[in-house]
This record gives C-alpha cells, structure tokens and sequence, in this order.
C-alpha cells in the first residue's frame, strides 16, 4: 500500500507474471543428429552416383560422389528409413528400406549394394528330322519345368539356375528325344530335330571296350578304344564323348624270377657235401 493509501501488491504481482511468462513459454531446443556413411560393393569398393534418400518420399535426398560418401545433418533424433532408391539403375540389386535409429550427435550408416544374381536362360526350335519343319505343341521337360511349343516350334526356359541338365522332348507320333545341356549364366540355345515313328533312323551301340596295356604302372599311358556300331536301319553319324577322370593306382608287382636248375643241383650237393664234412669232423674230435 502507498502513501496514499492504494493497495499496489496485487498490480506488482501481475508485471511480474507478466515478465515471467516469456521465460516458461519458451520451448527445449529439438536435439539433431548428423546421418552420415558410405555407399560399396560387396568387395568394398565406393559406389559413385548412388541417390541415398532419407524418410521416403518428400524425405532428404544425397547423391554419392566418386567415394561413394553422403551425408544428412540436421536431423531429428528418432525412427528414420534409408535406401538408394537407384540401386538397380546402377547395376544392383534392388536395396530395401531399411530403419535407422538416430541419436543426437553423430551417426553412422554404411550401406552395402549387392550384385544381381545372373540366371540362365534357355530357347530353341523343335523340328521334324525328315521334313525340317517345326513341331507344334511338343511338350519340353527342364528340371521339373515343362513347357510346349508354339507355333514356330519354338519353347524356353528363364531363370534357371546354371549347371548340367537333361532335356526331354515328347511328342504324339515322334520317338521320344532325351538331350544334355550344361547352362550358363545369360542366354543358350539348343535345337532339337524329332524322329516321327515309324520313320528309319540311326541308332548306335558302343562295344568292345578295350584298354591297352591292360596293366600299367603309376604314371604310365594306355590307350581306350570302343567300337560304335550302326544297328538302326538308317545311315547317320555320332559322336562319341571320352571323359575319363585321372585316377592313380597302386598296382600290385609281381616281380617274375628265372631260376637255372642245374645251378640249384650244383648248390644243393654243395650244401649236402659240406654237412658230410661236418659231421665227419664232429666225429673225430669224439
């Protein structure tokens, strides 16, 4: 209360609020952090021009340098996502989303791009051995995948994983056609002609196996020859594969001994000679 006799006490308090209130009305400053990191290849190696992008669409995005190096500051602490959204266009496989949890301060994200696996793929054209013409709707066997052919006897296969298959073609009114194919990654072809029933055709049988020298020691050569007849009732030509493992063997000496007879007769009389004279030595001393 003043002088004259006014109560200030309740207008102090109030300017006093009034000069407080800025103080609590002002909010903690938002903790960021700083995402920063490296784009490679399985064999380490920097990955240029990647687009990092961060939080999805309308999210942050960086590009990679020629040391495959990006960085984002700035931000907030909590649940981010990160991906290179042009893995593929870059040779890759594509790069899931994948969560990133940021902590204010530094933090650090390498991200690691992997190579596409490369399959193989399978085509060819089925035809008539006689006519030359193709064969529509022959059913194709691959690995338990079947497929038939078009019009333009045409069939295929796509992403297979490579390595050595056999191949069976069937067909109403041709025999059966049973091929072997080894596949490699990217394209490969294999046609195929079908013998119709009834038609002559070639078969061949292999006989006579035969190894010469029969027996050869570790190291040695021999030489394997088989005789491939025609039983078919139609001239043809084959073409005989000779895949032989190199194996080495322990084999079994037998070392052949000449004896002379006369030179054991003359030994042994020797021997019985010399036991006489002993024995006729021994008696004396007795």
């Amino acid at each position: 209360m003043d002088d004259n006799g006014f109560d200030i006490a309740p207008i102090m308090g109030v300017m006093l609020i009034a000069l407080m209130l800025p103080l609590f009305s002002q909010q903690a400053p938002t903790q960021t952090g700083t995402l920063h990191g490296y784009v490679r290849n399985t064999s380490g190696s920097p990955v240029s021009g990647a687009e990092v992008n961060l939080d999805g669409t309308g999210g942050l995005l960086g590009t990679t340098g020629t040391d495959g190096y990006y960085v984002f500051q700035n931000i907030a602490v909590g649940a981010h996502t990160i991906t290179v959204i042009n893995a593929e266009d870059l040779g890759f496989e594509y790069k899931p989303v994948v969560g990133v949890n940021i902590v204010a301060g530094d933090n650090v994200k390498d991200i690691i791009l992997t190579s596409p696996t490369i399959n193989a793929n399978l085509v060819g054209v089925i035809r008539d051995s006689v006519t030359l013409s193709a064969v529509v709707g022959a059913t194709v066997e691959l690995n338990g995948g079947i497929t038939t052919t078009n019009s333009l006897g045409i069939y295929g296969f796509n992403n297979v994983s490579p390595g050595s298959y056999t191949v069976t073609i069937n067909k109403t009114g041709y025999y059966e056609k049973i091929a072997s194919i080894t596949l490699a990654a990217g394209d490969n072809t294999l046609d195929v002609t079908l013998v119709p029933e009834g038609v002559p055709a070639a078969e061949f049988e292999l006989s006579d196996l035969i190894v010469d020298p029969a027996q050869v020691m570790t190291g040695g050569q021999v030489g394997i020859s088989v005789l491939v007849s025609n039983i078919g009732d139609l001239a043809g030509t084959c073409t005989v594969n000779c895949d032989v493992t190199p194996t080495t063997f322990t084999p079994l000496a037998i070392i052949p001994v000449q004896i002379d007879i006369e030179y054991m007769i003359n030994m042994m009389i020797t021997i019985m000679m010399l036991a006489a004279i002993m024995k006729m030595m021994t008696n004396a001393i007795k």
